[in-house]
Parts: structure tokens; C-alpha cells; sequence
């Protein structure tokens, strides 16, 4: 016999900071578990003298007992249960929703199992339907309860096979249900919400063309936009409405719902000062761009409207997760545009991929601050800043791939020079065209040779600041195939990079590692004649005890300079490669006879890696 005060007592005990609260609950899953629980729940519902706690106590073990322990009803009962169940919802249809939506849960999960149950949703229907809201309530979650066959003991196909019985056969029912509740609700939003609710869970099963004729329906998704309570579902429907036109050929359909979604656009602009608001605009627009962007291509001046809806969403200043929703769909529309077929689409978004560099470089600008000011709250938000800069530069390599590497080019570099030419200069407004300029990178052509040469006698003479120096450096080491074929060029930048190594700062030293170790990778024959004054320059390396430079740096250092090696003519290599093994020799004799430890210790890995390298390449 079940003790109900004890089941009170546990309940208690998990609401305090008693230490008896792991006992308790541990108490109240075993009571769960039992055949008994079964009746317990049914008296605990069914009467008025248990308080709420105990009620939702009894929902919540209710929809568990459906879940795993319906075997423990034998199957001339379970037609008492459903009974029982619908009469718990009736029961609680406007008093308490949480147990409402237990309820419907534990009925979900009984409707699914009970296969001799024929017709459950018309039975479920036709019992609650003077409580609209519970009924919708449970029609919501009887799909999304549908979806995996785990957690039932039904095999695979017997889930198959109900799941056709309940969900299939009765969307048209569903749909009817829907669109006359849609014509009675008037400007009621809290029965929008519960339509679009119930809506969402079914719209997957619903032909998208047969949806979007049936007008009740489509008024109460777009009318509810203006509603705050029902704005983020009307946003779920439409975005899975739009998914849904992927797979259909209808044009006309297509662009009549285009046509109702670029009517929004004044809305980004009403609710800028919102993110939450202006973000689930801009998912809608997003999933239609992406949706559509084949067509976008086919027909551009139809659909421009909203490529330019999606360019003003990139240009959002509050928020760059909302930003980063729209790079998607310039990648898809760029792998349109750039085929020979779409030429004409190409020419009519050209000045939008053009607004778009400028919108990328503006969001690239670091905050406001000195070069040795912390910029950011915590590291962690510093390094999901400069993950987000990576993916904008991807969004400008497409820019490239459709304006041109000239156009695209031109734009950080008058950036540059207009901003030179002003005083008060903020090295952000240097740096960040600097990193475009790196992104676009690999859209540029070895034989660009109009606005690159300006740009390359631009960089070794801007202004000294560590920042700026650290992102020139990297500009550089990534034009370097340019540069193997523009050997006026090479003496300055070398000479720029390497007087980088002077700096004690470890982000510019790292970046002259790098950008000189691809600077002898792809200029090795030119440098082949630098050997001597490279070989200077290692040295000092290599005697230098500063902690800027790193055994990365060390390296990369080393691997470049076995490139220039790789080149001397026959008879010269051997004598190269020992006059640069030579001095890590001697250094690692004199570290190991003088047995010094720590910091030595690090210096024969120095010399160790050094050597590796070299030997190997």
C-alpha cells in the first residue's frame, strides 16, 4: 500500500538543502519503478487534497510509466488508461500548464504504443476539443514524440507503421483543425502561439505548396510577426516553410512568398536596438537566400531586393553572432555567380560584393585601445574574436572570387593611404585592411600587376607600431609566389621582415619566422645569391638568448634557410650545409661539456631542432 505522506516528506526534502535530499530522490525514482505507482498516481490526480508539488509528482511519473512500463498493464487495461488519461487533461486543461504538459506527454507515449488504438487522433479529437488549448498542446507534441523509436518497445517497423497511422493519415485533419482555429482567433496571440505551436511540429508533413494555399494560415504566421508573444514562432514556421521550398519547381509560388518576405525588411530597421528581434529577421532572410540562391542566380534582378536585405544584416553593429548567420549564403551565391553561365547575375551583385568588403573590414577593426591595452574582457573572448576574423576572411576571399582582385585589392589599400594621410591615426584602421589584405590573398593572381606593386611599397614604409608591423609581416609571407615573380620586390620586404626579428616582441618575431620561411620556400633561387648574408643573419639567431624567439621560430627559420641550401649549385651544397651545421655543432659540444641545466637545457633543444630540420630537407 502506498504511503503518500512518505512520497510528501521526499518531495520536501528535494525542495530544501537537506542532506537527505540524494536519499530522497533516490526514494521517490524506486517508488517510480513499481507496479504500484501506477494506481498512486491515478488517486493523487484524481483528488483534490494533495497539493501541486505532489500532482506534478504524479504527471511526471505518469509520462515515465508510459515511457518504459507500460508492459506492467495488461492489454485488456490499456484502453481504461487511455480513458483515465484524457480525463487528467480534461481535468487539468486551465489549471496548471506544466502538468497540462506532462500529461500530454504520458499520452503521446500511450497513443504511440496502444496499436490496437485505431483512431487515437480522432477519438483525442473529438474528447478535447471544447479544450482547445490542451488539444493543440497535445497535437504539438504527438509528432514531435513520433520522430525515434527509441525508448518504445516496438520494432522498427511496427513504429513505422503508427506513426503512418497517427501522423500521415491525419495531416489534412490536422490542417482543417488548424486553419479554423486560425479564422476564430482573431488578434488573440495567446491562441496564435498555441497554433503556430502545434503548427511547427506538423509543417515537416505537409506538402509546402499545399500549406501556402490554405490563407488562414499564412495571414496568422505573417500577422503574428507583429505580436511580440507569437513573433519567434511565426519566425520558426516561416524559416522551415522557406527550407521547404527547396524541393519544389513552383516559381510563381516561390516568388509570391519572396515577395510577403521582403515586405519585413522595415523591421530590421524598427528593431535594430534588438538583437534577439534582429536576429531572428535575419535567420529568416538568411534561409531564404540560402534557400534561393540558385534562383537568385537565374533571375537577379527579380531577388536583388533581398541579396541587399542580407547585406544589411552583415552590416549589423551589435552583435557579430548575428552576422556570422549570413556568411553561408555569400559563399553559395558566389559559387553561382563565378560560373560563366551566370555572368549577368554577377554584374548585378558586383556592387553589393563590393559594399560587402568595406562591411568586412569595418567588423575586422579590433576595439579601441592602445597596442599594449587589454582589448578584451577575458582571453576567451579574445580568441572567438579572432576565430570570427578567420571565418570574415573567408567571406572576403568571395568577395575577391566575384568583384576581382584588382577592385577587391583597392579597396583595403585606399583604406590605408586615407587614413595615413590624417592625423590621430588608430592602428586598428591600419590593421585591420592589413588583414584583408592577407584573406584575399589566395583570389589573387600571380600576373596581378596593377594595384599589388603599389601595395607592396605601401607596406615596408607604414608607420612603426607592433600591431601594424606584426600584420604587414604576415601580408608578405603571403604574397611570396607574387614576389618569386617580381624579384624587384624581394630585397625590401626581406630586408622588412627581417628587421622584424630586432623587435622583442614573440607575435612579430613568430610572424617573420613564418613569413621568411615561405619567403625562401618559393624565392629560393633568388635568395641562392643572399647566402652569405643569411647565414649572418642565422647566427645572431642563433646566439641570440632573448625569449621572444621561440623553438617554432628557431624552426621555421631553420627549414627556410635548408630551401636556399636546396638551390646552391652541385658543388656548393655540401660546403653550404656545413657552414650552417658548423656553429649548432659547436654550440651543442659546449653545452654538453659545460653540463649546464636549465636554461642550456633549452638551448640544446634549440640546436637539436635546428639541426633536425636542416638535415632533413
Amino acid at each position: 500500500m502506498t504511503d503518500y505522506s512518505k512520497i510528501q516528506e521526499a518531495l520536501s526534502l528535494m525542495s530544501s538543502n537537506s542532506q537527505d535530499k540524494t536519499q530522497a530522490l533516490h526514494y521517490l525514482e524506486e517508488f517510480q519503478k513499481t507496479p504500484e505507482a501506477w494506481n498512486a498516481v491515478h488517486t493523487i490526480l484524481q483528488q483534490q487534497q494533495y497539493p501541486v508539488e505532489m500532482k506534478m509528482f504524479a504527471a511526471q511519473t505518469l509520462r515515465n510509466k508510459m515511457t518504459y512500463d507500460l508492459h506492467q498493464i495488461p492489454p485488456e487495461a490499456l484502453a481504461g488508461l487511455k480513458d483515465s488519461t484524457m480525463g487528467f487533461l480534461i481535468q487539468y486543461s486551465e489549471v496548471n500548464k506544466p502538468i497540462r504538459t506532462q500529461l500530454c506527454i504520458a499520452l503521446s507515449k500511450l497513443t504511440i504504443q496502444f496499436l490496437q488504438w485505431d483512431n487515437a487522433v480522432d477519438e483525442i479529437i473529438a474528447t478535447l476539443q471544447q479544450q482547445v488549448p490542451t488539444l493543440l498542446e497535445f497535437l504539438k507534441i504527438l509528432p514531435e514524440e513520433s520522430f525515434d523509436a527509441k525508448g518504445t518497445p516496438l520494432t522498427d517497423e511496427e513504429f513505422r507503421l503508427r506513426t503512418d497511422q497517427l501522423i500521415v493519415a491525419n495531416v489534412e485533419k490536422v490542417l482543417t483543425l488548424l486553419s479554423n482555429y486560425a479564422q476564430q482567433s482573431g488578434d488573440n496571440s495567446r491562441a496564435s502561439s498555441l497554433i503556430l505551436d502545434c503548427l511547427n511540429s506538423w509543417i515537416g508533413e505537409i506538402p509546402v505548396e499545399q500549406l501556402l494555399q490554405i490563407q488562414p494560415l499564412t495571414n496568422i504566421i505573417f500577422n503574428s510577426l507583429k505580436d511580440e508573444d507569437s513573433f519567434e514562432k511565426a519566425i520558426e514556421c516561416l524559416c522551415t516553410i522557406v527550407r521547404e521550398t527547396k524541393d519544389i519547381d513552383n516559381i510563381g509560388l516561390i516568388h509570391a512568398l519572396y515577395q510577403q518576405i521582403v515586405q519585413l525588411r522595415p523591421l530590421l530597421q524598427q528593431h535594430n536596438d534588438d538583437p534577439d528581434v534582429f536576429g531572428s529577421l535575419t535567420r529568416l532572410f538568411v534561409e531564404s537566400g540560402e534557400a534561393w540562391h540558385i534562383i537568385i542566380a537565374k533571375q537577379p534582378q527579380d531577388y536583388k531586393e533581398l541579396v541587399e536585405i542580407l547585406l544589411q544584416c552583415t552590416d549589423y553593429q551589435e552583435d557579430l553572432e548575428i552576422v556570422k548567420y549570413t556568411f553561408y549564403f555569400w559563399y553559395s551565391l558566389k559559387l553561382m555567380i563565378t560560373l560563366d553561365r551566370y555572368q549577368e547575375a554577377r554584374q548585378q551583385f558586383i556592387p553589393i560584393y563590393t559594399q560587402l568588403v568595406n562591411v568586412m573590414i569595418k567588423h575586422l577593426y579590433y576595439p579601441d585601445g592602445s597596442e599594449s591595452d587589454p582589448l578584451f574582457e577575458s582571453k576567451e573572448e579574445e580568441e572567438k574574436f579572432k576565430d570570427f576574423r578567420y571565418d570574415m576572411g573567408d567571406v572576403l576571399k568571395d568577395c575577391t572570387a566575384v568583384i576581382g582582385a584588382e577592385a577587391s585589392l583597392s579597396i583595403p589599400f585606399q583604406q590605408i593611404q586615407s587614413v595615413l594621410n590624417s592625423p590621430n591615426v588608430k592602428w586598428q584602421q591600419v590593421e585591420a585592411p592589413l588583414f584583408s589584405l592577407r584573406a584575399m590573398a589566395k583570389e589573387v593572381t600571380l600576373k596581378e600587376n596593377k594595384i599589388l606593386p603599389q601595395i607592396m611599397n605601401l607596406l615596408v614604409q607604414l608607420p612603426e607600431n607592433t600591431k601594424i608591423r606584426y600584420a604587414a609581416t604576415l601580408v608578405l609571407g603571403r604574397y611570396t609566389e607574387w614576389t618569386a615573380l617580381h624579384p624587384e620586390f624581394l630585397e625590401k620586404q626581406l630586408n622588412y621582415i627581417i628587421s622584424g626579428f630586432q623587435f622583442a616582441n614573440s607575435d612579430i618575431i613568430t610572424a617573420a619566422s613564418l613569413a621568411l620561411m615561405y619567403f625562401c620556400q618559393d624565392c629560393s633561387k633568388l635568395l641562392s645569391n643572399y647566402i652569405e648574408q643569411l647565414y649572418n643573419f642565422y647566427i645572431n639567431i642563433l646566439n641570440s638568448n632573448t625569449t621572444a624567439i621561440e623553438i617554432s621560430s628557431i624552426y621555421q627559420i631553420s627549414e627556410g634557410i635548408a630551401y636556399i641550401i636546396d638551390k646552391q649549385d652541385d658543388t656548393n651544397i655540401a660546403n653550404a650545409t656545413m657552414m650552417f651545421i658548423k656553429p649548432i655543432l659547436e654550440k651543442l659540444g659546449n653545452i654538453l661539456r659545460n653540463k649546464v641545466q636549465n636554461k642550456s637545457t633549452m638551448l640544446l633543444h634549440k640546436k637539436l631542432r635546428s639541426l633536425d630540420c636542416t638535415l632533413k630537407l
